[in-house]
């Protein structure tokens, strides 16, 4: 959900768990914006995933934390033989109270559009490559599916929405 024009933040559940009671495996995050992309300069974002550890915070021990991460990302788009390409470079921590950590150390990935908006995703997230495809259904839904870690076969269905003009 876009927050702010500069903002956004997410709420994913990863999986189901068997436990009785239990919500799954969960995720949130918030990104900040501090320069939007130009002819010349990349984007760059300010972004942190599962921050709930936070003692500040008094939400959750860090033990329930496995996703954490706090990142810097350069993103930068531009066309070729009239296809659009995405590229990001980042590089995260493991500043965040948490169990495990996701995304410490250089990270980054590539998109390009193959079909009107079909896209093919290639990205290492510091630990394995992951492939992908994404593709837009509607105006708010998007349809993804991967290799992740070229072993195993993922995929996600979203929804996004932006508040901007609420």
């Amino acid at each position: 959900a876009g927050i702010f024009s500069f903002m956004e933040g997410f709420v994913s559940l990863i999986r189901p768990d068997h436990f009785k009671g239990g919500t799954g495996d969960r995720t949130a995050g918030l990104r900040m914006n501090f320069f939007h992309e130009t002819h010349r300069r990349p984007a760059l974002t300010l972004g942190m995933q599962d921050f709930f550890a936070v003692e500040q915070l008094h939400l959750e021990p860090s033990s329930a934390q496995v996703f954490a991460s706090l990142y810097l990302v350069s993103s930068k788009s531009f066309a070729l033989y009239n296809r659009r390409i995405f590229t990001h470079l980042g590089y995260g921590t493991d500043w965040l109270p948490a169990n495990t950590s996701q995304l410490v150390g250089l990270f980054g990935a590539m998109e390009i559009e193959t079909l009107s908006n079909v896209f093919l995703l290639l990205e290492n997230d510091t630990k394995k490559w992951n492939l992908g495809l994404r593709t837009r259904l509607f105006s708010h839904v998007q349809l993804m599916a991967g290799w992740w870690g070229l072993k195993e076969f993922s995929w996600n269905l979203s929804a996004f929405f932006n508040l901007q003009g609420l």
